[in-house]
């Protein structure tokens, strides 16, 4: 009898240690999964009168504590680069992070357009601008906050062709 007490307490004490430890965010505690929208309507100063649109997906890996991101962009002309952007809707942010790409499909469809899907991962130290210094857990608080978008720029449009605001 005394034996099972001991183990029934066990159980309860690991189950109650479980129950109360604050796990990394993300639906179902799996991971968090994060998508913009790009258009040039978005973007500030703008709207930017464009054929090209994307989307943006960064998604956050709990268990590993790992960030991915993907960037679908359709008929994109002179594209330059993907950058995160810490501001509000409808403001100008200031760079937090450099999309580089580590894999790139580029696909030329017609008349110079393309249609790119570039995909990485992001670390700590991918971190610039007022987010140097900062960890993915700061990153993904900006972003939940609804402070964080993407902006694509082309050789067109340098400051931005394509922005959405990251939800």
């Amino acid at each position: 009898m005394k034996k099972q007490y001991c183990i029934i307490s066990l159980l309860a004490g690991m189950f109650l240690l479980l129950v109360s430890c604050e796990f990394p965010r993300g639906p179902g505690s799996m991971e968090g999964q994060y998508r913009a929208t790009l258009s040039g309507s978005e973007v500030i100063p703008g709207p930017v009168n464009t054929n090209a649109r994307g989307e943006a997906t960064l998604t956050y890996k709990v268990q590993s504590g790992r960030m991915y991101y993907e960037l679908e962009l359709e008929n994109i002309y002179g594209f330059e680069c993907a950058t995160l952007y810490s501001g509000q809707e409808g403001s100008v942010g200031k760079e937090a992070c450099f999309l580089s790409g580590s894999e790139k499909e580029i696909v030329e469809w017609h008349d110079g357009r393309y249609d790119i899907v570039l995909k990485g991962e992001i670390f700590d130290w991918h971190m610039t601008g007022d987010m140097t210094g900062k960890t993915l857990d700061d990153l993904i608080e900006k972003i939940e906050s609804g402070e964080m978008y993407v902006n694509v720029a082309t050789v067109t449009h340098q400051s931005g062709e394509l922005r959405g605001q990251l939800r």
